[in-house]
């Protein structure tokens, strides 16, 4: 089907979802050496029509560990979104982070 002119949310969601893995693998070398660290990221990721990510930049980071930040952007920068016509698409995502109980 050809690419269309907007991304949904959903499209985003998928995608996320399918990167997830990569994150919580962030998360779970910071755990090694902070057991109790928890809390809350929020990444703006701007989008080219490509789906290629033009930017990651950290918006809030109730976390408190630059290493988990920094290790999530790089992962986040190599994501592939589907391809749109044309057009950049700006969105936060949430990751919240809580020990394994």
């Amino acid at each position: 089907s050809a690419p269309g002119v907007y991304r949904s949310n959903a499209s985003l969601l998928a995608v996320i979802q399918r990167y997830a893995a990569g994150i919580q693998y962030c998360y779970g070398n910071e755990l090694k050496r902070e057991p109790s660290l928890r809390g809350k990221l929020v990444v703006a990721i701007t989008l080219a029509a490509s789906g290629e990510v033009l930017e990651a930049t950290v918006v809030q980071n109730t976390v408190g560990s630059s290493r988990l930040a920094e290790c999530a952007l790089s992962q986040i920068r190599e994501w592939r979104f589907p391809a749109i016509t044309e057009g950049v698409t700006a969105f936060q995502a949430p990751f919240v982070f809580t020990p394994p109980s």
